[in-house]
């Protein structure tokens, strides 16, 4: 989405917290949360990724190297994306790349071909 700045707009691409390798990899003294299991995550990214397909989302994954250069970790992003490639008509780009195709509109044509909202039931 655009947000409007005194140089223009400015493309915001999307980031959240279940998506970034920090809050899962990172030990933080005095926490009681534990580091996570590297399958456990692959587990989670996978299922993330197949439902922002389903919708024609934006998956968008941030990492770093001090986080997720480790071995174990280098092995889980491979195995995401062998997952990914599973999946017709995915585009494995940059953030700066994604800005630039919604910038030229083009973002508009595949936001009016995701998939309604689905009605929540009620309970």
């Amino acid at each position: 989405y655009e947000i409007d700045s005194e140089n223009g707009p400015l493309v915001e691409v999307p980031v959240q917290w279940l998506m970034h390798d920090a809050p899962l990899f990172r030990h933080v003294y005095g926490s009681t949360n534990a580091i996570a299991d590297p399958g456990r995550v692959l587990q989670m990214w996978s299922q993330e990724f197949a439902a922002m397909h389903a919708e024609n989302g934006c998956f968008v994954l941030t990492c770093h190297p001090f986080v997720s250069g480790r071995a174990s970790r280098v092995a889980l992003l491979a195995d995401l994306v062998a997952f990914m490639r599973r999946f017709r008509g995915v585009w494995f780009t940059t953030c700066e790349e994604v800005a630039r195709w919604h910038a030229s509109g083009k973002g508009a044509a595949v936001a009016k071909a995701r998939p309604a909202k689905r009605a929540r039931k009620k309970s």
